[in-house]
């Protein structure tokens, strides 16, 4: 190993010591936003959404899939990173951090094997891949202005190994503990975490979410819910609306009905009423603040 891999190595060593008491945060408007796919099948149609003042389009690279919100886990981890710099008084405005492949599936909630460490690289890829498009975060107050960005600018796999090459021919595994990656984030996201602090704390159990649309309603649920005693109101309308989902109304509120009456979304309880109207509604409860746990009512699949 020269020694600029061994600065290399030390410099990671110090940095993933970090990494594992790093409290995880997530950036605010992307979490009730149709940003990402929230399916595991490849998508290549754009997902477009302009409501409430708002325009947003998100589309694929040529030959390549919009990122979904499994993807998502590894950004929400970079994210925490430099939220970390800010609240340790290390922000200096750079854009690109490098971290152990390792700890960035572990702290995302996945194993460190082969299959991860590839699924992790792919998981980058996309990200890389998606362009965004939207009105959010343009500079000013005109609706007419867009921002184009791509949730991963650059990401380089790093490769430190003293094997030969004979020896990775034959090798079965893949030893992640000495790889790394460098990505740098786009200014819109950078800006959004690092000077407009637009970000909220999450919980560890939120990996441990299956579903694409459980995930989605529990970041709307920590947008907008928060910390409030009553949470918060919204119908299944304005939900389908938010997620950019290709599936049906229907079979969106059949979906949504069922995850109600499961209610086990980290940290908040859901009630399903009628709204005005006879709409369908549901309620975000923190169960920390609620008193009413025990009383929720579920709806009929």
């Amino acid at each position: 190993m020269d020694k600029q891999e061994d600065d290399d190595v030390q410099q990671l060593d110090l940095f993933t010591a970090l990494v594992g008491h790093l409290p995880l945060r997530n950036e605010r408007i992307s979490m009730s936003l149709p940003f990402l796919h929230l399916a595991k099948t490849p998508r290549k149609e754009p997902i477009v959404y302009n409501k409430r003042g708002v325009y947003l389009k998100v589309s694929p690279v040529a030959g390549g899939s919009i990122s979904n919100i499994w993807d998502w886990d590894y950004l929400l981890v970079i994210i925490s990173i430099f939220n970390q710099r800010v609240e340790d008084g290390l922000e200096d405005g750079k854009r690109t951090v490098k971290i152990a492949i390792t700890d960035l599936l572990k702290k995302a909630g996945r194993g460190t094997s082969t299959n991860d460490y590839n699924g992790c690289i792919a998981s980058l890829k996309r990200l890389k891949q998606t362009q965004c498009e939207t009105s959010i975060g343009a500079g000013t107050q005109d609706e007419k202005d867009t921002v184009f960005f791509n949730w991963l600018e650059h990401v380089h796999v790093h490769r430190v190994t003293k094997k030969k090459p004979d020896d990775l021919k034959k090798a079965k595994t893949i030893d992640t503990k000495r790889k790394y990656v460098s990505v740098t984030i786009p200014e819109w996201l950078h800006s959004a975490v690092c000077t407009e602090r637009r970000v909220l704390a999450i919980p560890p159990e939120y990996f441990k979410l299956t579903g694409g649309l459980e995930r989605f309603i529990f970041n709307c649920a920590r947008r907008h819910a928060g910390n409030q005693e009553f949470g918060w109101r919204m119908t299944f309308q304005e939900l389908y609306d938010r997620s950019g989902t290709t599936n049906s109304f229907k079979n969106f509120t059949f979906r949504l009905k069922k995850i109600i009456k499961k209610n086990e979304l980290p940290n908040y309880a859901m009630i399903g009423d009628k709204g005005q109207g006879k709409i369908d509604v549901v309620t975000f409860i923190p169960k920390a603040t609620s008193k009413r746990d025990r009383r929720f009512p579920t709806l009929d699949i």
